[in-house]
């Protein structure tokens, strides 16, 4: 994987930098219609954006407060390339979509159409937002011509995992896709949809397709990992301050002495790994980090006001990551993050309303309870934990880890009920469908099921020897008829969990002589702390 090599000030850069709009490489429709809506020039930020989109030469990370341009910036760089391929003779109206943005903020979602139908109103925008079955939408991409979908990421996810067998189009295989407010969409549950959609977009093998990640703060995270995880090819990755919320120097000449002191050190330490450091003014509003190789973008606002000696930013010694942390991922990982996903098929998909053997009669309250109780009568014990397993991994490694623990549990067994804590409802649908293509019965429970369908799930659960039982995990609260399940394994897959809340499933443990009473967790970090025999 190759980072674009930046030369400072600009003389041989490989981003055309413009302002004004009739100076740019954009399409003269375009131009006519941004003159029209009064929109003369960039915003600093986008001056840089725009042309790096337009030139498809790389991906792109894009960091900078909300209100800055960067919805503005990559949908002008879009519709830019869906009018020049529009132009062109060989143009074919029916395909796979033109780009595909996606997000988790309603909001959002319709600023970026307002956006797309501003500035080309005959662009067709599909649009994934409201209560609608996956089935209208399914209809919508088919019959429409080559599209931008502009949505939620769920949605997205069920439809290219579910639904890929109705679809005429291939999602990712989209032109462009576009993960905007990635500072949310990379952390917790949410993470697990922006790796599969990636997954699905590296096997696609377009070598034209551009992924651009849209950020307001992304903390304290390396941008250098993350884009070794989620780029094939080039990337690039620009970060955009307009303000500075502390003084760069607090303590006058002797900090600044050694600070020049402190980065002249790194460079003789790094001098074979890392080009020499530069510490400068800004020149054509831009500042190079020649640590990492990448583009710090810096728009003159951001120097209002500032010290006259040296001229870096405090990112040159980013007290977090010791100044720069080198991230390479190693060839097993990358295999493994890139290997494809089996296809899903609706025979196996477990969702709450399609649940294999599902009975006609209907269970009176009584009967239903009556089963519940003989069930947990065949258990010596109840909630008592006789062993206790931490599992420490990766999030996108957490269905492969889930997996190889349940085909462990399942195997050699005569009987062996285990019930599976999932933070959200897709997640619950994905592990029960790995179930399946594995040969492990399962079932779920989720916020989506109805009541009938959850009580239908438990019947099997308990009427069958060897199962997993996968459950939402805030139907704990919700459903009475969960609170009175036990199972031989209980297993927590929950972020960010409380201690207390992982010894309130104590109470969902069954135990037999030689069987039963095991308690795993995984995604803990502190393990330290973690008591719950």
């Amino acid at each position: 994987m190759n980072k674009i090599d930046f030369c400072f000030a600009l003389k041989h850069h490989k981003i055309k930098v413009f302002s004004n709009i009739d100076d740019g490489d954009l399409v003269p429709s375009l131009q006519t219609t941004l003159h029209e809506l009064g929109i003369t020039t960039l915003y600093p930020l986008q001056e840089y954006l725009v042309p790096a989109i337009t030139e498809k030469s790389y991906d792109i990370l894009i960091e900078s407060k909300n209100g800055t341009g960067k919805k503005f910036g990559y949908v002008l760089g879009i519709v830019n390339h869906i009018l020049q391929i529009q132009s062109q003779k060989s143009y074919v109206k029916f395909g796979d979509p033109f780009a595909v943005i996606l997000m988790q903020d309603i909001e959002r979602s319709k600023e970026v159409i307002g956006e797309i139908n501003r500035l080309s109103p005959s662009t067709k925008v599909v649009k994934l937002i409201g209560s609608d079955n996956e089935i209208n939408f399914v209809n919508l991409i088919n019959n429409e011509e080559r599209c931008v979908i502009v949505g939620s990421i769920v949605k997205c996810f069920k439809l290219i995992n579910c639904f890929s067998h109705l679809l005429k189009r291939d999602i990712p295989n989209a032109n462009f896709i576009i993960f905007d407010g990635f500072e949310k969409l990379k952390n917790s549950h949410w993470k697990n949809y922006i790796d599969d959609i990636v997954k699905k977009s590296f096997a696609t093998k377009n070598e034209n397709q551009i992924r651009i990640f849209s950020s307001d703060d992304l903390d304290d995270n390396d941008p250098t990992m993350l884009m070794e995880q989620f780029s094939i090819y080039k990337y690039v990755i620009m970060k955009f301050h307009d303000s500075i919320n502390t003084p760069l120097f607090s303590n006058g000449l002797s900090n600044i002495i050694q600070m020049k002191e402190q980065l002249q050190e790194y460079s003789r330490q790094s001098s074979q790994n890392d080009p020499k450091i530069i510490l400068t003014r800004p020149e054509n509003k831009i500042v190079i980090n020649n640590i990492t190789n990448n583009q710090q973008f810096i728009s003159n606002q951001a120097y209002y006001n500032r010290p006259e000696l040296p001229m870096g930013k405090p990112f040159l010694i980013d007290e977090h990551s010791k100044f720069v942390r080198r991230s390479v991922m190693s060839t097993r990982m990358i295999s493994k993050f890139v290997r494809p996903i089996p296809p899903l098929s609706m025979e196996s998909y477990h969702t709450a309303r399609i649940v294999k053997h599902v009975t006609k009669r209907t269970l009176d309250k009584e009967t239903f309870e009556d089963l519940i109780e003989k069930e947990n009568n065949k258990f010596d014990g109840i909630g008592v934990v006789k062993n206790f397993e931490i599992i420490q991994c990766q999030i996108f490694d957490l269905y492969d880890n889930l997996l190889k623990i349940l085909k462990n549990i399942t195997a050699n067994t005569e009987s062996q009920k285990i019930l599976v804590f999932i933070e959200n409802n897709i997640g619950c649908i994905y592990g029960s469908n790995l179930c399946s293509q594995n040969g492990i019965e399962s079932r779920i429970a989720s916020k989506d099921s109805h009541e009938q369908e959850i009580k239908e799930s438990i019947k099997s659960f308990l009427n069958t020897n060897i199962i997993v039982f996968f459950i939402q995990n805030s139907l704990i609260s919700t459903s009475k008829y969960i609170q009175n399940l036990h199972g031989h394994t209980i297993i927590s897959t929950i972020v960010n969990e409380k201690m207390n809340q992982l010894q309130e499933k104590k109470k969902y443990l069954g135990h037999n002589s030689t069987n039963g009473g095991l308690l795993i967790k995984m995604l803990y970090n502190d393990i330290d702390n973690v008591n719950v025999m």
